[in-house]
């Protein structure tokens, strides 16, 4: 049973559509299992809630930013890192 947090803000989960989030937004579903169970809520906007929630998205309105994976990971290095093209004369 995945809770959702009483005070989400469904506007700043992305993807969703207007109309998800207003059907959300007027139910306030307490699970994962509720919203699923709205009529419009399609699977896809299920996996984007839960994509938002383990991220930790809906953390970072409350003061508790959490990095994404993209900012915890090193640089990168090596041959996949893009090489500045050279202008042609």
């Amino acid at each position: 049973r995945l809770e959702l947090p009483a005070d989400l803000d469904y506007a700043l989960v992305r993807g969703l559509s207007v109309e998800v989030r207003e059907k959300l937004g007027r139910h306030r579903p307490e699970t994962i299992g509720q919203a699923g169970r709205i009529s419009g809520v399609t699977p896809a906007a299920i996996a984007l809630l839960l994509v938002h929630l383990k991220r930790g998205a809906h953390r970072e309105d409350h003061g508790v930013a959490q990095p994404t994976h993209r900012q915890a990971r090193e640089p990168r290095t090596g041959a996949s890192q893009a090489v500045p093209h050279k202008k042609m004369a």
